[in-house]
């Protein structure tokens, strides 16, 4: 029973997990060492100069789209948000109602596609990898670990990286701090690396939102 439980926790089904923390001060603890070592492992596997390379393919690309489904979406649009602010060009598909087919025709060389691919995926999104590969778009996965084993495994150059955003936590649900910590060092060093346009740019979307009264 035990293993049963510690398995399906890790396929990402929320349950509650074995020794999961309940609500106190040293519950907490243990989550806070969880989130500690999810943020660890997200840096270390940037480091060796690939944010920077992330980064570079981000800001040099002819366009970016951002691909998420499930537990993937979510950071797939914050994504989407952050570097629209420091690039134009960027934009989250599948639509609302549309097929990701619909968004992959008509990429090719220049053009970069970044997939959120977290666990419970559906299960074409391995297709939609290969797919993007050969299209000759390049191609960014982030998701936990365990994405792994669905990156297409005659990607070569087209494969600009992979990023493992931990997602193990102590409690029935998974934990997506690493995952967005990511999109802000992403979105930060895209932002850094033309600092001059993104400046501009940011300011125009500024100027925008007060024009419109869309923020406070």
């Amino acid at each position: 029973m035990r293993a049963n439980v510690t398995a399906r926790r890790a396929a990402g089904t929320p349950i509650g997990a074995v020794g999961a923390p309940a609500g106190s001060a040293d519950g907490a603890a243990v989550v806070l060492d969880a989130e500690r070592a999810n943020l660890a492992a997200l840096l270390a596997a940037l480091g060796d100069g690939m944010l920077e390379r992330l980064a570079g393919a981000v800001a040099s690309a002819r366009t970016v789209a951002v691909v998420g489904f499930r537990n993937g979406y979510p950071v797939a649009l914050h994504l989407r948000t952050q570097l629209a602010q420091a690039r134009p060009g960027v934009r989250l598909a599948p639509q609302p109602g549309q097929s990701l087919a619909e968004d992959l025709v008509g990429l090719g060389a220049g053009d970069l596609v970044v997939v959120c691919a977290f666990r419970r995926r559906p299960p074409g999104l391995r297709a939609a990898l290969a797919a993007v590969v050969e299209s000759g778009a390049s191609l960014v996965v982030v998701g936990d670990p365990s994405a792994r084993s669905i990156l297409p495994p005659d990607a070569g150059d087209a494969l600009v990286g992979f990023v493992p955003c931990p997602v193990a936590a102590p409690g029935a649900f998974d934990s997506y701090a690493a995952a967005m910590t990511f999109v802000a060092l992403l979105a930060s060093a895209v932002l850094g690396a033309d600092l001059r346009a993104g400046r501009g740019r940011v300011s125009a979307i500024d100027r925008a939102y007060r024009a419109l009264g869309e923020t406070e």
